[in-house]
């Protein structure tokens, strides 16, 4: 079956949610394993189903069923006008019964549980990706901007939270969803939320007052230079001067180490590198550099460190993207990656669309949220059944 990206027959949906979406492990998941029933109870999990009308597509809130079986007839009954689904925060009581007793009190003031969730969008890139500009889409020459920030979030997560349970999904279209599962993130309040956002963005202004760098960044930014310097390449953000001078603009680097660097004629991060090196190493040049001793990585991070949607992680009551579910527009799945898969992926190779989700892939994705999230397996597909999709 030839693939087409794009725009996904209602039919093929249908058939999706009807025949293949894992009910079994996303209760299992959005449940936390069972551990906590009332905590993580599914019937006071919202979810979103967005349908399509005749005129717009409209969201329908508060849905929460209480088990696989009420989750498949939900989906079912909408089969024939769902275009996607979405999924929330634990509510003290059955979200359908939130807006009659939140008593003008902000929606998020009736969240009980709430899962850490980070959203990187491509789209929020568009200073330095020069190949699918503000479009849909993405390709292998912007991906590494995603690769880079899970790979800088994820070891700050797990470095200076020590978050245990991480782990990566492909929005669908042209990103990362990272969910955080650990039970500490759980509890933790919008202000909270707010103020874990402004320590993960303000790295660069760290390092631009003359602070010292996150340890856990610096490892991880040091596995990224040799991404970086083909990206840079790339892109052009160092041999073209309009781009270069537009790049370096809200950086404000030293004169000194920029006049050096450009006399040098070699326009990559490795010479920036090298002489960034030198410069601190010379008594005659290091005082250059006083107060701005780590610049090489200040550039690596102007492009790489993780462009966040605040709202999606400071807002306990909005939504993200259901694991598993497809995305209208594209047809991929919205499926879990390792960071090693994250960093090879190519979305029309690597990405599972939804007219080529047989059981047998479906059970790898699961395992690989499985080891992320240390869930205990479940049955959830049975590889002999029809594959109904791929008859389509």
């Amino acid at each position: 079956m030839t693939l087409v990206i794009g725009e996904v027959p209602q039919e093929i949906l249908s058939a999706y949610y009807r025949e293949r979406f894992p009910y079994d492990f996303m209760v299992h998941m959005l449940t936390h394993g069972g551990v906590d029933p009332e905590g993580w109870s599914l019937a006071h999990r919202e979810q979103g189903l967005c349908i399509a009308t005749n005129f717009d597509d409209l969201m329908r809130r508060y849905q929460a069923p209480a088990d696989a079986a009420e989750w498949r007839q939900l989906l079912g009954t909408n089969t024939r006008r769902l275009r996607k689904v979405d999924v929330g925060a634990v509510y003290y009581a059955p979200p359908a019964a939130i807006e009659a007793i939140r008593e003008g009190r902000k929606l998020a003031d009736m969240v009980a549980r709430r899962e850490l969730v980070f959203d990187v969008d491509l789209n929020d890139y568009r200073d330095v990706r020069f190949c699918c500009g503000s479009t849909a889409t993405c390709c292998t020459a912007c991906w590494p901007l995603a690769h880079a920030a899970a790979v800088l979030l994820d070891a700050l997560l797990r470095a200076d939270l020590q978050c245990t349970k991480v782990a990566w999904f492909f929005s669908g279209r042209r990103g990362l969803h990272c969910w955080v599962c650990d039970e500490k993130c759980a509890l933790l309040t919008d202000e909270r939320r707010s103020r874990l956002l402004l320590f993960i963005e303000g790295e660069r202004s760290r390092l631009l007052a003359g602070g010292e760098p996150t340890a856990s960044v610096e490892r991880a930014a040091r596995t990224l230079h040799a991404s970086f310097e083909r990206f840079v390449a790339q892109h052009r953000l160092f041999v073209d001067a309009t781009r270069r001078a537009a790049f370096l603009g809200d950086l404000a680097l030293p004169a000194a180490f920029v006049r050096t660097w450009e006399a040098a004629g070699e326009f990559t991060f490795a010479s920036m590198t090298s002489i960034c090196t030198a410069m601190l190493e010379s008594r005659a040049e290091r005082h250059h550099l006083a107060r701005r001793r780590h610049v090489a990585l200040e550039v690596l991070l102007k492009c790489f460190a993780p462009r966040l949607d605040a709202g999606v992680t400071r807002d306990r009551a909005h939504f993200i993207k259901l694991p598993f579910s497809v995305h209208p527009k594209t047809g991929f799945v919205c499926t879990p990656l390792t960071l090693d898969e994250v960093r090879t992926f190519v979305p029309e190779r690597d990405a599972l669309h939804v007219t080529r989700c047989d059981a047998a892939r479906m059970a790898t994705r699961i395992a690989v949220a499985e080891r992320a999230l240390l869930l205990d397996a479940v049955v959830v597909v049975d590889a002999s059944a029809e594959d109904e999709l791929n008859d389509e």
